[in-house]
């Protein structure tokens, strides 16, 4: 196998270190003391069957969810201890939940990842911002969107455009949560692409192993809210464990062009 090259960490990407977390929901413990390491600029996934623990662990990375034990730490810092603001500097998050529907427009939504960076929230937009707003939208080849509302756009439309926003965002630590619902498939093969360019550390929960086999640095397996597997793709993704935990029938090949990991799935009988 051709081994994926290191990303060059960006000066703005950070460590993520998650220490022994568990979280609670209603009285259940859903995620049971997982740790798990991002270097600086790494792109690192998670995978798992529905219900594994995947969003709930991500919701408790982007501080949505309070652990019931371990630490979240980004260069060291307790994500948790940080104020709101602070932690908006340094993290964006793509979730699976769209925004209110309110009608605000493409540009007006992109323009909402500045908002940790201006001075207060009276404060317009200043000319760096506009042009970064724009910038992203053209990455995302969403600019042509940039005057229509926000709820008029079809569902890979949306995502695109919550993407643009992270970005200007200009976070060290981006978080997608199944970055690639709704997009055809010219646009999955795009997302982490942009992910991993703009230089963050990326942690992804993703269903496609394929897509987590061409771009992730490394991979967790999560099964019932625990860590069964870590390490680089071609590691973890072996026929044995994905009958086990996906229950399917896997056959790795290699991808005739570049020599990467893929693989193709049959029902387990």
């Amino acid at each position: 196998m051709t081994a994926m090259t290191a990303p060059t960490p960006s000066t703005g990407a950070e460590e993520l270190r998650v220490d022994g977390v568990s979280v609670e929901l209603a009285g259940a413990r859903l995620v049971h003391e997982v740790s798990l390491a991002a270097a600086a600029g790494q792109v690192v996934g998670l995978i798992g069957p529905n219900g594994s623990g995947k969003s709930t662990l991500l919701r408790c990375v982007y501080r949505v969810l309070r652990p019931a034990g371990g630490t979240v730490r980004l260069a060291g810092d307790d994500l948790h201890a940080l104020t709101a603001r602070d932690t908006a500097r340094r993290v964006a998050a793509l979730t699976q939940e769209h925004p209110a529907e309110f009608e605000f427009t493409v540009a007006e939504v992109v323009a909402m990842g500045r908002l940790p960076h201006r001075r207060g929230l009276a404060a317009g937009p200043t000319a760096g911002d506009r042009e970064r707003c724009a910038a992203a939208l053209r990455r995302v080849r969403a600019d042509h969107l940039a005057e229509r509302a926000f709820p008029s756009l079809s569902g890979g439309e949306k995502q695109r455009v919550l993407i643009a926003r992270a970005l200007v965002q200009e976070p060290r630590l981006l978080v997608l949560d199944e970055p690639t619902n709704h997009l055809d498939i010219a646009h999955q093969l795009e997302v982490l692409a942009l992910a991993r360019e703009a230089g963050p550390t990326v942690l992804t929960a993703l269903h496609d192993l394929n897509l987590a086999a061409a771009h992730c640095d490394r991979l967790y397996v999560l099964e019932a809210g625990r860590i069964v597997a870590a390490g680089e793709p071609h590691e973890v993704l072996r026929p044995e464990l994905l009958a086990e935990v996906f229950g399917v029938r896997a056959t790795p090949v290699r991808h005739p062009a570049t020599g990467a990991l893929q693989l193709l799935f049959d029902r387990l009988v």
